[in-house]
């Protein structure tokens, strides 16, 4: 479970990085009842749609690289592009990471 929440925590941290015109980690989760932002947010509507996921390529996998090690394989351009919402991002990491999605999750 402590590398599925760092993998979270890092997929969250890259996403708000791109998203320059709102702040997504301080939001994600808060309040528990109705948060801000959730797995459910389309990444779209806080300004990272197809074509600006496409233009994280590089940055994705370098940032996944540096923090997950060896433990990363690089994801591909059509791979963002079809992550919708902060959910699917999130699963997408775990997915080239090896990272178990535990029950429940992404929340």
């Amino acid at each position: 479970m402590a590398k599925y929440q760092d993998l979270k925590k890092a997929t969250i941290e890259l996403l708000d990085y791109y998203a320059v015109k709102v702040d997504i980690t301080p939001g994600y989760g808060v309040p528990k009842s109705n948060p801000k932002y959730s797995a459910k947010t389309k990444l779209a509507t806080v300004g990272l749609n197809s074509y600006v996921r496409r233009a994280m390529l590089n940055a994705t996998n370098d940032t996944m690289q540096a923090q997950f090690k060896s433990e990363w394989r690089s994801v591909g351009q059509s791979e963002l592009e079809d992550a919708d919402d902060i959910g699917s991002f999130i699963k997408l990491m775990c997915k080239h990471t090896s990272t178990e999605v535990p029950e429940g999750e992404p929340t």
